[in-house]
């Protein structure tokens, strides 16, 4: 690996598969598109499929210039090696850990807020449809109890359409921490 650690490039200038610490795969335009426009996580590169040029690829080189994120154009079966699925595009990207904010960064000043606690969802499909779901119905925040979706932030970013790169998610221990806390504050 050369310079560039953690960016899954080999010295011969060939990608490898990510197995760097505390670094994910996005897989997709929708997800990629999402990544780039978040708050929450630090996108490193962009891989994009090299005979790839459609308005939708320039949108997302638009994005990426405006984010300062490399896009690297890459032969498919490179792009194929490093992603799990095959319905990708395309379109992927190296990034970083999805950042998460407080509880109390949930709790807009002067409004009241829909914060939702999700526990006990082990499969990452159903995980990733029920954050889009809450997304798309407008919840100001998301409460998780603590666990790595790293090695799953693919899917889940696919599931999700996106939405698990957009919402405000916070870390508690447990729905009654959560609760406690939203009650003391109206």
């Amino acid at each position: 690996m050369d310079s560039r650690a953690g960016r899954g490039v080999s010295e011969s200038g060939g990608l490898e598969r990510i197995q760097t610490s505390g670094l994910a795969i996005l897989e997709g335009h929708v997800s990629v598109a999402a990544a780039l426009q978040s708050p929450f996580r630090d996108v490193q590169v962009v891989y994009v499929r090299a005979d790839r040029n459609d308005r939708a690829l320039r949108w997302l080189e638009h994005r990426a210039r405006e984010a300062n994120v490399p896009l690297e154009r890459r032969d498919a079966g490179e792009i194929d090696a490093l992603v799990q699925g095959s319905s990708h595009g395309g379109v992927a990207a190296l990034v970083g850990e999805r950042r998460t904010v407080e509880l109390a960064d949930l709790l807009p000043d002067g409004r009241p807020a829909c914060v939702v606690m999700l526990d006990g969802i082990e499969d990452p499909f159903n995980f990733g449809q029920a954050v889009r779901s809450l997304y798309a119905a407008g919840v100001d925040g998301l409460v998780l109890r603590p666990r790595n979706w790293l090695s799953a932030a693919g899917t889940v970013a696919r599931s999700s359409a996106g939405a698990s790169e957009l919402i405000p998610t916070a870390i508690a221990a447990s729905a009654e921490e959560a609760a406690r806390f939203s009650s003391a504050r109206g």
